[in-house]
């Protein structure tokens, strides 16, 4: 369960429709999903030397939107779409690790609370934000760009060679071959504290890490909350073992 997490969540999330299963298609747009998010799942992650949270956005099925839908889900994607600026990419995309699958709600705030002291300055259920550091990806760059500008992942990343991010990227873009190619994902790497609602904007992806361990008791249950802008609030709890 745990891998299968990581790896539908943690980098890219992918959402994929039956009546989307030629393996080239033409897209007007980079994001070809759009869905209602109706959950989240933490999930505690320790491998390869990393320590970590993923967060998984759970969609509601029934809301999905695609471009390559018809009637009133084309009009609400061609709507979406519209509301980025994400209509002018027109190009071939292979479904099988291409197509895009984004939020329809927009994300405010990620907070982390847990059930015991974490330290003197964190008193039990008091915001963890200023230990935590949050890591995710977004194409809404490229989008903002007219689709000029990609990240190119080993001239480009924010973060030292020997930082777990750093070696957890290299070993996604290895797993495709192309690890030196340009893509559309750009990494967001901030302090949870120092996030705002701008840096959420199409995020894909949500990890969070720990900057230091708590000074007693070293396995918490620790909540992870997700706000939108609309007021909506998703939370998940999670046991974690520092």
């Amino acid at each position: 369960m745990k891998r299968m997490i990581e790896t539908l969540f943690c980098l890219v999330v992918i959402v994929l429709f039956h009546s989307c299963m030629k393996s080239v298609r033409h897209t007007s747009s980079l994001v070809t999903h759009y869905f209602e998010m109706k959950n989240v799942i933490a999930t505690d992650v320790d491998e390869n030397g990393w320590h970590r949270i993923s967060i998984g956005f759970m969609p509601d099925y029934t809301t999905m939107c695609c471009v390559w839908d018809g009637g009133e889900k084309k009009k609400i994607f061609d709507k979406l779409s519209k509301s980025y600026g994400d209509t002018n990419y027109n190009r071939e995309v292979e479904w099988e690790y291409q197509t895009i699958g984004v939020c329809i709600q927009h994300i405010s705030k990620v907070d982390v609370v847990s059930n015991r002291d974490f330290d003197s300055l964190h008193p039990a259920g008091t915001s963890l934000s200023d230990v935590v550091y949050f890591y995710g990806s977004t194409p809404y760059p490229c989008v903002a760009s007219g689709y000029r500008d990609y990240f190119i992942l080993l001239d480009s990343l924010p973060f030292p060679k020997e930082n777990p991010v750093y070696q957890s990227a290299v070993a996604y873009n290895d797993y495709k071959d192309q690890p030196s190619d340009p893509n559309p994902f750009f990494p967001i790497y901030k302090r949870l504290s120092d996030m705002t609602e701008n840096d959420y904007v199409m995020v894909v992806s949500c990890v969070l890490f720990f900057t230091s361990k708590p000074e007693g008791e070293q396995t918490h249950t620790l909540t992870v909350t997700l706000t939108t802008t609309e007021g909506e609030q998703f939370s998940d709890e999670v046991v974690y073992t520092f």
